[in-house]
C-alpha cells in the first residue's frame, strides 16, 4: 500500500481510542461509484474516489487515530474507495484511465465536471492541501480559465 493512501486512510477511520479520549467521527465510505455519484448529486457535495489494488479492508490496514483537521476536510466529500483487484473495481477504472494507482479524482458537486486527477502517490502534506482547495466542490478561481474535464463515467 502506498504511504499517500494510509495517509489519506488514518484521516479518514477512526480506530484507536488510545490515543485520545473518546470517540472520533468516523467518515463514511463507499465502494459503489454510482451510488457515491447520487449521494454527490443529491447533497451537492464534491466526490472522492480513491481507486487502489488494495484486497484488505480499511480496518485491517489502518489502525490510527484520525486528524481532527484532515477528518474535517474529508466531512466535506462523499467518500468513494474502489478496490481495482475486483472485476467492479477495474470496470471503474478503465472508465477513469486508471493505469497507475492509487488513482485518485475529485469531482465537482454537480457529479458532471473532474476537477482534479492524481495519479500515484501524494505526501501527507499534497493530500491535506488538494482536499482543502476543492472542499467547495467547484473549481478554485485560480484554475477557472483551465479547460474542464467533462466526467463521462
Amino acid at each position: 500500500m502506498s504511504i499517500a493512501l494510509v495517509s489519506l486512510l488514518i484521516w479518514s477511520s477512526a480506530f484507536s481510542s488510545a490515543v485520545a479520549p473518546g470517540p472520533a467521527p468516523e467518515t463514511p465510505w463507499t465502494a459503489d461509484y454510482g451510488v457515491a455519484l447520487e449521494a454527490t448529486r443529491a447533497g451537492h457535495k464534491p466526490l472522492l474516489v480513491v481507486i487502489d489494488q488494495e484486497t484488505q479492508p480499511a480496518v485491517q490496514i489502518v489502525s490510527h487515530q484520525t486528524d481532527p483537521a484532515s477528518e474535517k476536510l474529508l466531512a466535506r466529500y462523499e467518500l468513494c474507495h474502489i478496490d481495482a483487484t475486483t472485476p467492479y473495481g477495474q470496470d471503474v477504472a478503465r472508465r477513469f484511465k486508471a493505469k497507475t494507482f492509487p488513482h485518485v479524482s475529485i469531482i465537482d458537486a454537480t457529479g458532471k465536471t473532474q476537477l482534479f486527477i492524481q495519479r500515484g502517490e501524494m505526501t501527507p502534506t499534497k493530500w491535506e492541501a488538494t482536499l482543502a482547495r476543492y472542499a467547495s466542490g467547484s473549481r478554485p478561481a485560480s484554475q477557472a480559465r483551465r479547460s474542464s474535464a467533462v466526467c463521462k463515467t
